[in-house]
Order: C-alpha cells, then structure tokens, then sequence
C-alpha cells in the first residue's frame, strides 16, 4: 500500500525549490482570463477544470512526462495558499511530486488523500487553483475551479509538435468553441481567454 503524504512537499528548502520553476513557467499574481503563462510558452489547449482534475489525466500526464525525459510529474495548489494556510494548519504543502511509473488508480488515490485532521483539505476536493507541470519546463497546465478551465501551454512550436500526438482529449480554442464558450461565460471573459489561448476575436 502506498504511502500516500511521502508525496507532498514538507522541506521548506524542496518547496522554494519547485517554487523558483513555477515562477519560471507562470505569472502566479494573475488569473484567466488573464495570461497566466510566461512568454516561452506559446501554444495552448483546453479543457475542463473537472477532468483535468480527474484520474483520467494522469494516462496523458504520463505519455506527455515521458516524451519530456520526466521522470516524475509535479501538481501545486496555488489557492488555497501552500504556506499561509495548508503548511501553517498541517506542517507541510500541498503540492505533490508523482513518479511517472505509478498507475492511474495510485495517481487518484494521492490527489484523493487527506491530511489526518481535515478530510475536507484533500487537493481533488479543495483546490481553486492548481497546476501540473514538468521538471523539464516543456509542458505546464494551468487549471481553475470557478472557471471551470484547463489550460495546457507548451514551450514554443518545437515541443507542441512533439508532444500535441499524445494528447487525444484535448481541444484547440477555436471559433466552434467560442460559441459555446459565450453561452456559459460573460462576453468579456471569453473575449480576453481566447485572445490569450486561442484566436483574437
């Protein structure tokens, strides 16, 4: 049986440490429909906050960390706070490190788990904003929970054409999309996102 907390980050020294690659790879002070990505990356895909939040992912998760030369694959909450709220209550972070060899049941079972006192704090349930990414700096995902949105962004045209073949459940923001996006969200919220993620409009 795995044990599931060796997964989260409790050194403070490892955390700044995967802290200085997300500053690398995301603008953390903004939110969609905001660009949230640094420059570097510079094509992108959709998809729904709830399935990337799934175990489903983790099948594409692992092709995408593979293709990278990732031997693990890191997820951080950034809302709620990892350090003023999560490791002030329970002494560590919520923010993972997941080996690329685990299954897809094991993948679950870590987002799934809990700290001991507080059930209710376990990532799939309590996570307004969370983000996957790779060591290697190739492939990040931005996802946010009252948007309902995904956002994989990849590192320039050369790794989005190397790596786009593995991921069959994602879509292009494009102007099929739009239509549906402007009957679930406020016109000025799908104008900015798609002119950030997708085609201006």
């Amino acid at each position: 049986m795995l044990d599931l907390e060796r997964f989260y980050i409790h050194d403070k020294a490892d955390f700044e440490a995967m802290k200085k690659l997300v500053d690398n790879m995301f603008k953390t002070e903004k939110g969609f429909p905001e660009q949230v990505f640094k420059h570097q990356f510079n094509k992108f895909l959709y998809h729904s906050f709830y399935w990337t939040m799934s175990g489903d992912v983790w099948r594409q998760l692992q092709s995408l960390a593979n293709e990278s030369m990732d031997d693990y694959v890191l997820v951080a909450v950034l809302e709620p706070d990892p350090e003023n709220y999560f490791r002030k209550e329970f002494k560590y972070y919520n923010w993972l490190k997941i080996p690329v060899n685990l299954s897809e049941d094991d993948y679950f079972d870590i987002i799934e788990s809990f700290p001991k006192e507080s059930p209710a704090d376990a990532i799939l349930y309590h996570s307004d904003v969370v983000i996957w990414f790779s060591p290697s700096g190739k492939w990040a995902i931005w996802g946010d929970r009252d948007w309902e949105c995904g956002v994989i962004g990849f590192e320039g045209i050369t790794n989005y054409k190397k790596l786009c073949p593995v991921l069959d459940s994602w879509f292009s923001l494009d102007d099929t999309l739009y239509q549906k996006f402007i009957d679930y969200y406020p016109q000025s919220f799908v104008q900015t996102f798609f002119s950030n993620y997708g085609g201006a409009k």
